[in-house]
């Protein structure tokens, strides 16, 4: 740890610190293994059309970055509105 480690943070301490250190709650943590497999099971889309994780298992996946990396923007219906 630095000197003064509250400079990286762009705060002066002594206005927004706290001398004293205060309780919080544990956290459970996974074995790297057990996390790779809850992350395929659990992450991503929203059931019940999820992402493929092949190309996480196979090791062929790649950074998506643009919308059009992911096949592009899906077609949504269209709807008609009479006007009275």
């Amino acid at each position: 740890m630095g000197q003064n480690n509250w400079l990286g943070m762009g705060y002066d301490r002594d206005k927004t610190g706290t001398a004293t250190p205060f309780s919080a709650s544990s956290v459970a943590t996974d074995p790297p293994q057990i996390a790779y497999e809850r992350v395929l099971k659990e992450a991503g889309a929203t059931l019940p059309k999820r992402v493929a994780v092949d190309e996480v298992q196979n090791g062929t996946g790649h950074v998506i970055k643009w919308f059009r990396d992911a096949g592009g923007w899906p077609e949504f219906p269209t709807t008609t509105t009479s006007s009275h």
